[in-house]
């Protein structure tokens, strides 16, 4: 459900290391925030302990160093020609941006990415039948029912009819 970000990226490319500090405070203030954000690092090093060394300093999570077949599968099938290099996919694996580098660092990016919390109430299944809700307006008590296959805007209908809230005032 959330976005998974692919970071193509090496130890030995400057602007590969001045980019990556830049998404790690992205990916750690979506965390912090809840946000349904993950990162994997596909190394192109040019051996393990420059892998080791860089991945070292990144929280998130990354294809093996010695999977180099998988590194080059991944390559290609996001056509990666330079690094770094960021793929934003969706929780369902299809391509969001194939060029997310600049876009993920913008300031408006976090507010983008789904919360962990709607995720995992979008899963719980609807329940069976009306479920009666009990309104409070102006020192009263009112009883409706809301079908939940019918949707807020059904809700917001009935809520708005017993409450007597002018059409004007209606969002």
């Amino acid at each position: 459900g959330g976005f998974v970000a692919i970071y193509f990226s090496a130890h030995w490319c400057p602007p590969c290391k001045a980019y990556t500090p830049e998404l790690k405070k992205v990916y750690e203030k979506a965390k912090k925030k809840g946000r349904a954000f993950d990162v994997v690092f596909v190394s192109s090093d040019r051996d393990q302990a420059s892998f080791n060394e860089y991945f070292g300093s990144m929280p998130w999570h990354a294809v093996p160093y010695s999977d180099r077949m998988r590194q080059q599968v991944l390559s290609t099938a996001f056509n990666v020609r330079g690094i770094p290099s960021l793929v934003l996919l969706d929780g369902a694996g299809k391509v969001i941006d194939a060029n997310a580098r600049s876009k993920a660092v913008q300031a408006d990016f976090l507010a983008s990415l789904p919360r962990l919390e709607d995720l995992a109430a979008a899963a719980l299944p609807l329940p069976e039948g009306p479920v009666p809700l009990l309104v409070r307006y102006r020192g009263q008590e009112i009883e409706i029912e809301c079908e939940p296959e019918e949707g807020w805007e059904i809700l917001q209908m009935q809520i708005f009819s017993v409450t007597e809230v002018p059409a004007e005032h209606q969002r």
